[in-house]
């Protein structure tokens, strides 16, 4: 995953210079500029091992994360293959980059010292920024998160925004799924790891990551969650029976601690497996449904972004014109932030990378392409018409590691939801 500290004046973040290490035990290399220190600390997973930053013609380039689609015969590393394109394309570069990344370029050699920041459609790969001149990828204690999707400048003492990398088509197009299905396969085959686990709830998300890497041959180590024992097996039995070439890990949780313990205990229990990478279905109920098969978490919100009637009819359906409810509210913020952020930052303490398979801009793209009566057909249609067509029947219900915790903490009678 790598972690970073970039400041005026290095030696005021001491602390944040320990915690950072964690997140890159491999190789820490402290480079010194005119008007600041940067330290990078290395989580080696991909190609040949780089240590960063990677120069090239006086500009220094960084990566926080994965770029997924870099040239493997051509190149020797995500950040050789970042700088081709770099030198090809400009500042238009970033729109050839598919992956979760924080990609910063330093310029030195400029008329005037700058440093560029990139960040994904969903920033998943943290980047923060403190006024006493300090960006690193974890907080302290007058930082501030930046935005996602975005490109940001630091030049003249001063923080530019220079906003949005990414516009996403709005046009519903596509009538059938068959785009959305190889799309699908691309982004859980991407990224897969040697070294890599499965967090398994029994929903249909994480089910259909298991299933993709059988059909691909790509064994990895599955870790089921069960609170309290009160884990509904039947869509986990169908997993288990279908995927002959994962190793099945039951790790039971017997009392609930808050969510950023359980998080750090997953990532410390993963790593003592000789483990790097978690993959999890996370998100794909934000980014794509809005929750709205959960009105206790969305149907305000929803509503307001529609301005349309308070019926449940209305704020459940996708319109046909998509441009009147997008971005949702858990699309890019709320939620999807929430869970996104406090897996980055617990995995950070452990040296492990997450890796969300559906946090995919190519992916989410084929989704906003779909015609609404395949978004409207039924919650998250393309991912269980996936299943299906390999015989696995889930069962219609509220599944995966929350409807797990509501069921221990006793929340599901009463609609409460744990947050």
């Amino acid at each position: 995953m790598c972690t970073f500290v970039i400041a005026s004046d290095i030696d005021e973040h001491k602390h944040l210079l320990e915690v950072s290490k964690r997140g890159g035990p491999d190789f820490t290399r402290v480079s010194h500029y005119d008007e600041c220190t940067v330290v990078h600390n290395l989580l080696h997973l991909t190609g040949e091992m780089t240590t960063q930053p990677f120069a090239s013609a006086g500009i220094h380039y960084f990566l926080m994360g994965e770029v997924y689609n870099w040239d493997r015969e051509n190149c020797l590393s995500e950040l050789h293959f970042i700088t081709k394109l770099h030198r090809k394309y400009g500042d238009q570069f970033i729109e050839h980059i598919e992956g979760e990344f924080l990609i910063i370029i330093i310029n030195n050699h400029a008329q005037k010292f700058q440093i560029d920041f990139y960040t994904d459609p969903w920033s998943t790969r943290q980047l923060y920024y403190s006024p006493s001149w300090c960006f690193s990828t974890l907080p302290s204690k007058d930082s501030t998160r930046l935005l996602h999707n975005r490109k940001y400048k630091w030049k003249d003492n001063e923080l530019h925004d220079l906003g949005k990398i990414y516009e996403w088509d709005l046009n519903q197009h596509k009538d059938n799924l068959d785009d959305i299905t190889v799309g699908l396969e691309n982004t859980i085959v991407s990224r897969w790891h040697e070294k890599s686990v499965l967090l398994l709830s029994g929903g249909v998300d994480s089910s259909a990551i298991a299933v993709c890497l059988q059909d691909h041959n790509l064994p990895t180590k599955i870790i089921h969650l069960n609170f309290g024992g009160v884990e509904d097996s039947l869509s986990l039995n169908q997993v288990v029976e279908y995927c002959s070439i994962h190793d099945f890990i039951e790790l039971k949780i017997e009392e609930m601690p808050p969510e950023e313990t359980l998080y750090k205990s997953v990532a410390k229990y993963v790593r003592a497996l000789g483990c790097r990478v978690i993959l999890s279905g996370n998100e794909a109920d934000g980014v794509c449904e809005n929750y709205r098969n959960k009105p206790r978490i969305i149907s305000e919100n929803f509503e307001e972004i529609r301005n349309s009637p308070r019926t449940k009819n209305q704020f459940k359906k996708f319109p046909e014109d998509l441009t009147t409810i997008f971005p949702w509210f858990h699309f890019e913020e709320n939620n999807v932030r929430k869970i996104c952020d406090n897996w980055e930052t617990s995995f950070l303490y452990h040296g492990v990378e997450g890796r969300n398979c559906f946090l995919d801009k190519r992916l989410i793209q084929e989704f906003l392409w779909l015609k609404p009566e395949l978004k409207n057909k039924r919650h998250k249609h393309f991912i269980k018409d996936y299943l299906e067509k390999r015989k696995l029947q889930l069962p219609n219900k509220r599944a995966g590691f929350r409807a797990q915790a509501n069921r221990f903490l006793g929340l599901e009678a009463s609609g409460g939801v744990y947050r």
